[in-house]
């Protein structure tokens, strides 16, 4: 079955070995590098969880313009996947990365196209890239096969309503740095806690049609004003 046709049926798909040696470990060494970059005002964007003694980095966005190799490496392997997988030529919308550490909390259940309801487009497919392997473990990411099919689901405040995450038949979608995910803005999706001792680090890249218009600086420039980092805030 072609790449399309299961993406199409299921909602997400795992491509297995999509990246060489070389670059997944890449990905791995820059995961690294944009962990220990300085907070720099009106560039990327750190934003941190809280702990009752510290403040612990759980995401960051908006880095593809700091880092070009990054970049690069994104331009030409991941964008024509997508263009391939969606038949049509993709815009990227937003970047990030979310690190969830040894201890760090669970990612809901939730569909993302409720999060981006506010922008024009009324589809966006993600590619979900890996810089560890992904276990059941240490919270690698679930799906429900076919349920993007019917559209938004009930819920509150973004999490989908708990009778409907029991009667649905979730899979856990173990990874490497090799693997590569695409997975489509109304698939339900969800992580357990990070019961390992190692860090489990995933790079999102989400993307809408082309023509539906770019909305990359836009989507940043609000984040940025109604939601700052820290070291933005007054």
């Amino acid at each position: 079955m072609s790449l399309r046709r299961t993406f199409n049926r299921d909602g997400f798909i795992l491509i297995k070995n999509f990246f060489s040696k070389q670059e997944s470990s890449f990905l791995v060494s820059e995961a690294k590098k944009l962990y220990e970059l300085p907070e720099v005002r009106g560039s990327y964007m750190k934003f941190y969880e809280k702990t009752p003694d510290s403040r612990i980095l759980a995401r960051m966005e908006y880095f593809l313009g700091a880092r070009n190799e990054l970049n690069n490496l994104v331009e030409k392997r991941v964008n024509p996947l997508v263009n391939e997988v969606m038949d049509e030529n993709m815009k990227i919308f937003k970047d990030k990365i979310n690190w969830k550490l040894p201890g760090g909390g669970a990612f809901l259940p939730h569909q993302d196209q409720d999060a981006w309801s506010d922008f024009p487009p009324n589809f966006y497919v993600t590619a979900a890239i890996f810089a560890d392997k992904s276990t059941s473990k240490n919270g690698c990411l679930e799906f429900v096969e076919g349920v993007h099919q019917n559209g938004l689901l009930e819920n509150n405040n973004g999490e989908i309503v708990e009778n409907v995450v029991t009667a649905m038949d979730w899979t856990k979608v173990e990874t490497t740095p090799r693997d590569i995910v695409l997975f489509d803005s109304y698939a339900p999706h969800r992580s357990q806690a990070n019961k390992s001792k190692n860090q489990r680090r995933i790079y999102y890249m989400t993307y809408n049609k082309e023509i539906d218009g770019d909305f990359y600086e836009d989507y940043f420039d609000r984040k940025r004003k109604e939601f700052p980092p820290d070291f933005e805030r007054e």
